[in-house]
């Protein structure tokens, strides 16, 4: 089974080796919060809840809490052309709630649906953004994705494979480098050709 994590760069730096036959990999979730079912999504979340015994500490029930959640996430409205209009389906976006449940989401189908297809060696994940280290070469990459994207349900993944021992990742460039016979990961800041510099402040959703 491939490792399953977060990303930092000190993993990088300093625990990932890599052999001559393996390769940098990466996946996206296209419109990963439109996609993610909201009564699902907030299901998950109650399991986990049970899961840890959090509950067991707060002075709410179970009901509560879903019913919160349905409320916070369910009456999302937005306005186009003077007119409003309601969210029917995904998680709000600009919501709160919705990093937090859209990965709550993505680590459940982890755990069910990324197995029924060939496991990379190893895999970590920010939300919807994912990074494998694999054997697989482009044309298998390519048919894991298509094998992927046949499992039930609206997730659908786009990939991008190595060129040149390289690949982007978030907001970081990492290249395959051997040092004493070892092959590791250098990581550095890679800065996307849509930067703008700009900054927002933090009431520019209102």
């Amino acid at each position: 089974m491939g490792q399953i994590g977060f990303l930092c760069a000190t993993v990088f730096t300093a625990d990932v080796k890599l052999n001559q036959d393996e390769h940098l990999a990466s996946l996206d979730i296209q419109d990963i919060y439109t996609k993610i079912p909201v009564s699902k999504a907030i299901d998950i979340t109650l399991k986990r809840l049970d899961e840890s015994k959090k509950l067991d500490n707060l002075p709410f029930t179970k009901t509560d809490i879903k019913e919160l959640l349905i409320l916070a996430l369910k009456n999302s409205y937005f306005q186009f052309n003077d007119k409003f209009y309601k969210q029917n389906t995904g998680l709000p976006m600009g919501n709160t709630l919705s990093s937090t449940l859209a990965d709550i989401y993505m680590d459940e189908y982890q755990k069910q649906y990324l197995h029924e297809v060939n496991i990379p060696n190893k895999i970590w994940r920010y939300i919807d953004d994912i990074l494998i280290i694999t054997k697989m070469n482009k044309p298998r990459l390519d048919k894991y994705v298509y094998d992927l994207n046949k499992i039930r349900g609206t997730i659908q993944f786009t990939s991008e494979f190595e060129q040149i021992d390289q690949i982007n990742y978030l907001d970081t460039m990492l290249t395959k480098t051997i040092i004493n016979n070892e092959t590791i990961l250098k990581i550095r800041w890679f800065r996307k050709g849509t930067a703008t510099d700009r900054d927002f402040r933090n009431n520019s959703r209102q």
